[in-house]
This record gives C-alpha cells, sequence and structure tokens, in this order.
C-alpha cells in the first residue's frame, strides 16, 4: 500500500451517524474530496461524496450510517489518497466507512486490465469504474474534474470529465464514463443534459463513453429512453462506445 498527498479545493465536511447507536453517541465525521467514491447502500453502488445526498445510507463495518449532511469545504485543502493493492478498497474513519481508491492510470491499456470475460467478472464495481474514468482520460486527454457543481434542482454534481465551460458559469462540455453492462435516462445523465443546455454555448455536448463490442462483458446496453435522447439531434447526450476494459 502507497500513501500519496496533494492539494484539492474541493474537500466535502460529510456528517455521518450509525443507525441504531443512540443520539449523538455515534456522529463521524469525515473530509473526503468531492470525486473520491463511498459505497452507498441506498443505491447499492459506488457514489462520489460531492453527490451524496442527506438521508442516504452508507456501508461501514458496523452497519448503515446515514449521511446527516455535507458541506463544501471552501479553499485549498490537503488530502491524501491510497493505492491499495488488490481490490483498491479500504475502511476509512472510526465507523469503517467503505471507501475505494481511485488513482487514475496513464499510458496504455494497463497490464491487469481485464483480457477475458472471467477476468472481468472478478472485478468490483469501483474497480471497473476506476478502469472505464482511466481509458476515457487515456482516449480524450482531459484530467480527472474535481470541481462540484449544482444541478438545477440544486443537487451537488462531479461531472468525471469537463472539456469546457460555457458563458453562464455551467459545463458546456462534459465526458461522463460509464463503464457498465447496461445504462438507463438516470437521474445524474438528465443533470448533466439540462447543465449543457444552459450553459450559454450553442455547441454543448455530453458524451456518455460506454463499453465497446471489444469489451470482455460486451457493449453496453442502453435503455430505450436513453436511446431515444440520443437519437433526438436537438438532445446534448452523445453516446461514445470506445471502453474496452
Amino acid at each position: 500500500m502507497a500513501t500519496f498527498s496533494h492539494v484539492n479545493a474541493t474537500v466535502q465536511r460529510l456528517e455521518l451517524a450509525v443507525e441504531g447507536a443512540a443520539a449523538g453517541s455515534a456522529v463521524e465525521v469525515l473530509e473526503p474530496t468531492a470525486m473520491h467514491p463511498l459505497y452507498s447502500l441506498t443505491r447499492g453502488d459506488w457514489v462520489k461524496a460531492g453527490e451524496l445526498r442527506p438521508g442516504e445510507r452508507l456501508q461501514t463495518q458496523n452497519g448503515p450510517a446515514q449521511v446527516v449532511s455535507l458541506t463544501a469545504t471552501p479553499g485549498a485543502q490537503r488530502v491524501f489518497n491510497f493505492e491499495v493493492e488488490g481490490e483498491h478498497e479500504y475502511l476509512v474513519g472510526g465507523v469503517g466507512v467503505r471507501s475505494h481508491n481511485t488513482c487514475p492510470r496513464k499510458g496504455p491499456t494497463p497490464p491487469d486490465a481485464p483480457r477475458t470475460l472471467e477476468d472481468s467478472l472478478k472485478r468490483t464495481p469501483g474497480q471497473k469504474m476506476r478502469d472505464g474514468e482511466a481509458a476515457v482520460k487515456q482516449q480524450t486527454g482531459l484530467e480527472k474534474n474535481t470541481t462540484t457543481y449544482t444541478d438545477e434542482a440544486g443537487k451537488p454534481r462531479v461531472p468525471d470529465f469537463v472539456e469546457e465551460i460555457g458563458p453562464n458559469g455551467k459545463p458546456s462540455k462534459i465526458v461522463e464514463s460509464k463503464n457498465v453492462k447496461s445504462q438507463g435516462y438516470s437521474d445524474q445523465l438528465r443533470a448533466y443534459e439540462e447543465m449543457a443546455r444552459n450553459s450559454g454555448d450553442p455547441s454543448r455536448k455530453v458524451e456518455i463513453r460506454m463499453r465497446s463490442e471489444n469489451h470482455p462483458e460486451g457493449k453496453t446496453k442502453v435503455a430505450p429512453s436513453l436511446q431515444k435522447a440520443f437519437d433526438d439531434v436537438d438532445n446534448p447526450l452523445t453516446p461514445v462506445y470506445s471502453i474496452d476494459y
């Protein structure tokens, strides 16, 4: 295991309450970066810390913990990240919140990338998320986004990659990695769609980068509602099937 330190301006103050504990007796405060994934029992998936919502339940070593509040900490903050061998998961805080390492890969396809269906099926959702983001970074040359934006409903959002900001201060060109078997027309994608529409940039675009036919588990299957959005020439959502591992 290796430890890395860097300065990040999007640290979140995350207050959690362990379910079943006496009031105030098991409150945990974490300060993850907005892009750092924690495991949400509510969604059954890894969720970026900046996109968590009050009331959401996170997985800990002692049972569920509920998000009480989430507040962005202004100014540059020094944070630490771990590169963990194996599953790339670890527990953080006194209550042991399930967390995931997201150190990006550089260069060509990494030697540990899944080459077969069996290899791919062994990887955790967090590993696959990291694989997809690394592939998109390599393909586009873009740096991973660490800025939190507020969507039209007032919810915090952290797009994977932001290529351009429009005249209205909102992302006008977003690239989102979806290294998944199937993808629906989720609230997240709808939020990014609206961000781009309201950016003030007529050339707005939201690229959804998904699995190609060369991926060990096959091409990402798109829900009919999302495919309809892709087919709409006025919709900024654009499919790109480019993730091979």
